[in-house]
């Protein structure tokens, strides 16, 4: 396999692929590094208080001490439409310099999670909106998951991707139902790119396809059908094994395909995720990844 290789995290990443915006995907997920402005709010969650707030934490600030480095930052992008933009929640949150004014932008932090928290199952108190930042006419949002749990985050991953089934784009959703699917949830840390010379019709099986990506990995598709024998499963089961066996890790199920777009008529850019297995050492452990990926990409060993 030979590729190039695209890192989503700028602290780790070589000055040569620092910096690359091949697809507006790539320019979203570049600004997944939380900024020095960055805040943290506490919704009123009023009858959301649930037993999970009372047994670990039911703030941001009691979720810091309790659980330190124990959590995982994701991202999503938010397309506003013009009814949204100009009343109710989304009313001044993206012209404004300071995106809105502080009883629209806590109206809209804490109906964001409030609407995630449901649709994933999981406590209100576990989600803190970390960072918006405005991306053209659109809105990117930067949140923080207490404590980490992969299930979780592959769950999020799926139903981001099942549009419109999805609760979280059901008509009562107030915040969730304008999620871009087409960019998916995001991982700090966790998710890469490589760029790899494929026809996206190769690897769906349909010549000539005109789709813009496929979106299968994210929605777990082949794993919820034990990989039956398609283009497109087989693609993704032989991309898992050709990393883990490449980076020698003891499985494949430790590397998960997100999504694959076209990047032209023989190329495709396979965004996927490594998945920590100790929390703790996460960081240190994909960082090593990725030096050895990017090393071996560059010297085409792969």
């Amino acid at each position: 396999m030979t590729g190039t290789l695209i890192c989503l995290h700028p602290e780790i990443v070589t000055p040569m692929l620092y910096g690359y915006r091949l697809v507006p995907f790539l320019t979203v997920l570049a600004s997944l590094v939380i900024p020095p402005f960055a805040f943290s709010v506490t919704p009123n969650l009023d009858e959301s208080y649930d037993d999970w707030c009372k047994d670990h934490c039911p703030s941001f600030e009691a979720c810091s001490e309790r659980f330190s480095d124990n959590y995982v930052d994701l991202q999503v992008k938010i397309g506003l439409n013009e009814e949204a933009r100009n009343i109710g929640i989304g009313q001044d949150l993206v012209f404004d310099a300071y995106f809105g004014k502080t009883i629209a932008r806590q109206t809209f932090h804490t109906q964001f999670v409030l609407d995630v928290a449901a649709a994933v199952g999981i406590s209100p108190c576990r989600l803190y909106i970390r960072n918006i930042s405005s991306y053209n006419r659109d809105i990117v949002v930067t949140f923080r998951l207490y404590s980490v749990d992969v299930t979780v985050v592959q769950n999020l991953t799926k139903i981001v991707q099942q549009y419109p089934e999805s609760d979280l784009y059901s008509s009562e959703k107030k915040v969730s139902k304008f999620i871009d699917h087409s960019v998916g949830l995001v991982v700090h840390k966790w998710d890469l790119s490589l760029i790899l010379k494929y026809n996206i019709g190769v690897i769906e099986g349909v010549a000539g396809t005109q789709r813009e990506y496929l979106n299968e990995g994210g929605e777990r598709w082949c794993e919820d059908n034990d990989y039956p024998k398609t283009a497109y499963c087989d693609f993704e089961w032989q991309f898992r094994e050709d990393i883990a066996n490449a980076l020698h890790l003891d499985s494949s199920a430790l590397v998960e395909v997100l999504m694959i777009r076209s990047m032209g008529r023989d190329s495709v850019l396979v965004s996927f995720r490594f998945i920590p297995r100790q929390i703790v050492e996460s960081a240190s452990w994909i960082s090593a990844l990725v030096s050895e990926l990017n090393r071996q990409v560059s010297s085409e060993s792969l």
